[in-house]
C-alpha cells in the first residue's frame, strides 16, 4: 500500500485527476457489466414470460369457456338436411368439387376431393366439423404435383 501511496504522490496533479476519472468509470463500466445489464435483461426476459404466460392463460380460459358451451348443448348443431346435399352445397360454396360420393350407411358417406385448393379443403373440413356437426371418421391427404393442391380421401358420419 505504501509503494501505491509513493507512486501516487509522484504524479503530477493533472496525471492524478485523469487517473481517477479513469478509475472511476472502469468501476462503473464493471459495476453496468457485472450487475445492472444482466439484471435488465433477466427483467426484460421475466416481462415476456410473464405475457406469454398470460396470453396463454387467455387462451386456456376461452378453451374451457367453448368446452362448457360445447358440453352444455352450445356446440355444433346437426343440420337435418339429407348428408348428400348438406356436402354438395357447401363444396360448391367454396369452389371445391368432389370426383366421387359413396354412401357407406346411414348418416355416413364416403367421397373424394382432387386436385383441391389445400387452404380450402381445410375451411370446408372446419365447417363441416365445428358449423355442421359431422365427424370426420377416416381422412387421407394427398399431396399432388401441382403446389398447394391436395387429393383428398374422407369419411364423413353425423
Amino acid at each position: 500500500m505504501n509503494a501505491i501511496n509513493e507512486y501516487w504522490a509522484t504524479l503530477s496533479r493533472r496525471d492524478q485527476a485523469a487517473l481517477f476519472i479513469c478509475s472511476v468509470a472502469i468501476g462503473l463500466a464493471i459495476i453496468w457489466w457485472l450487475l445492472l445489464e444482466p439484471s435488465a435483461n433477466t427483467l426484460a426476459n421475466q416481462k415476456l414470460s410473464t405475457q406469454s404466460t398470460s396470453e396463454s392463460l387467455a387462451r386456456v380460459r376461452e378453451m374451457a369457456l367453448e368446452l362448457k358451451e360445447y358440453q352444455t348443448g352450445g356446440g355444433p348443431k346437426v343440420s337435418s338436411a339429407p348428408l348428400s346435399e348438406l356436402i354438395d352445397r357447401s363444396l360448391r360454396l367454396r369452389g371445391l368439387r368432389m370426383s366421387s360420393f359413396q354412401p357407406v350407411r346411414e348418416g355416413e358417406v364416403r367421397l373424394r376431393l382432387e386436385e383441391a385448393e389445400y387452404g380450402k379443403v381445410i375451411e370446408w373440413l372446419y365447417q363441416m366439423e365445428y358449423e355442421e356437426g359431422l365427424q370426420a371418421k377416416e381422412l387421407t391427404v394427398t399431396p399432388t404435383r401441382t403446389s398447394g393442391r391436395v387429393s383428398v380421401s374422407i369419411r364423413l358420419a353425423r
